[in-house]
Order: C-alpha cells, then structure tokens, then sequence
C-alpha cells in the first residue's frame, strides 16, 4: 500500500503549500514545520501544476513591467522626436524615429510573448476546451 503523503495531511497544508509556490528554502520550510525535505521534494510533485501557474504569472507580471518602461521609453522618444522636428534637426530627428521603430518592435514582440504565456498557462491550467470554443466562435 503506497504511503500516504505528510504534507498532503498535514494541519498546516495550505501555508507550506503557500512557503513551497513562494519559492521558500527547503531548508526553512523543513525547519518551520519540522519536516524532511524528502517529504517536502515528494509533496512537489502533488502540486506541481500549481508551481507551473505560479510560475507563469511571477513572468507575466514581470512582463508587465517591462511592457510599462517601454511604452514610457516610447513616449519620451516621441517626445523628443517631436523637439527635433521643431529645430529642424533631420539627422537626430531620423535617428530618433529609427530608436521609436525599434522600441514599437520589441513592444509588439513582448505582446506576442505575453498572449503566448497566457495560452500556455490556460492550456496547463484545463482551459484548452475554452480556447477550442474561442476559436470555434471566431471561425463562425
């Protein structure tokens, strides 16, 4: 008979669990809760899915991030692409537009990246038969 799992039965489940998806030391949450790290590596694998969307959202915040500095990094190029039209200087004024075509660019790369993470983590999540249907009514 396949022994049962401490963790899973522990009193105190959902605060390891929450230690574990927070990316806690093993060591302190061996020593918070006086358990091996052993049971600690096995209970990993119960919640395993749980890691991965964890995961896919600490990236997905990230992105959020840095999808925020470039498009304030876009505006300020904006900006001064607009003070150099003013005095009419055209060869900052073609090196700044090159620097916004550029930035536009890895804005659009980041979106495509973050719409592709967010169907990775519904596709692991059990959300593939909504992105089945999404499809199915935009074919119709």
């Amino acid at each position: 008979m396949p022994r049962v799992c401490t963790i899973c039965g522990h009193p105190q489940r959902a605060e390891i669990d929450r230690a574990i998806l927070n990316g806690t030391r093993l060591r302190e949450i061996s020593g918070t809760w006086n358990l091996s790290k052993s049971a600690i590596d096995r209970h990993k694998a119960h919640i395993s899915k749980q890691i991965k969307v964890a995961e896919t959202e600490a990236g997905l915040s990230t992105l959020a991030e840095v999808r925020k500095s470039m498009a304030e990094l876009q505006r300020r190029v904006e900006r001064l692409c607009t003070k150099l039209e003013r005095k009419r200087d055209h060869r900052a004024t073609i090196a700044a537009y090159r620097e916004a075509r550029e930035g536009l660019k890895a804005v659009s790369e980041l979106l495509i990246g973050d719409d592709l993470a967010r169907r990775l983590a519904r596709l692991e999540g059990g959300g593939a038969r909504e992105d089945q249907d999404e499809d199915e009514e935009a074919a119709a």
